[in-house]
């Protein structure tokens, strides 16, 4: 997926904490035919989170480019922001057949996948993609989410990094690194940016 975005997301950045703070993950209401797999179709991702989006002055759109030669449709999402901010991420979809219920169906899937993306949305339910490839291994979020705080804390500017990472490292060694301290981390460095 590609990605662009204002120069500043800040605004853009603590709605959506305020989003994933409440947001859960999509009901699988449809079975996919092939696979028999369970999954969470579009509608069941905006009924997760249009409403928590609205409340939090977020909105999604999708817009769609096709390629040169017609055998891919990219779909790009973006997230806006009523400050004016926003953030995208774009899809590019191969398609088999260029017939309108192909370039449809490639369409749909890539808004699903997008939209989850951009808000934060687990539809881990959906298998399309996993049956097709190996196995991937299993995702440990909270060692992903210390990564990422690691990654983010090595470039933060605030006056307050020290303490942050002082925090940081006695939450790992006492065990208290959970998720909810990692989006205290999070929060307190977008107030101090």
């Amino acid at each position: 997926m590609n990605e662009e975005r204002s120069e500043g997301i800040a605004a853009l950045t603590k709605s959506l904490i305020q989003v994933q703070r409440s947001v859960n993950g999509a009901k699988p209401n449809k079975t996919n035919p092939h696979l028999k797999n369970k999954y969470a179709d579009l509608a069941s991702v905006w009924d997760t989170c249009r409403e928590l989006l609205a409340e939090n002055g977020l909105a999604v759109t999708h817009t769609f480019r096709e390629s040169t030669g017609g055998d891919t449709v990219t779909c790009v999402a973006t997230l806006l922001h009523e400050s004016g901010e926003f953030l995208t991420s774009s899809l590019t979809m191969k398609l088999g057949k260029t017939t309108p219920q192909e370039v449809g169906s490639a369409a749909t899937y890539a808004r699903r996948y997008t939209l989850a993306a951009l808000v934060g949305i687990v539809i881990d339910d959906d298998d399309d993609g996993a049956k097709a490839s190996a196995p991937a291994k299993p995702k440990n979020e909270l060692e992903d989410t210390k990564k990422e705080i690691s990654k983010a804390l090595k470039v933060y500017k605030g006056e307050n990094r020290e303490e942050l990472i002082g925090e940081c490292q006695i939450a790992v060694e006492t065990g208290n690194f959970d998720m909810k301290f990692a989006r205290e981390i999070m929060e307190k460095m977008l107030v101090k940016a």
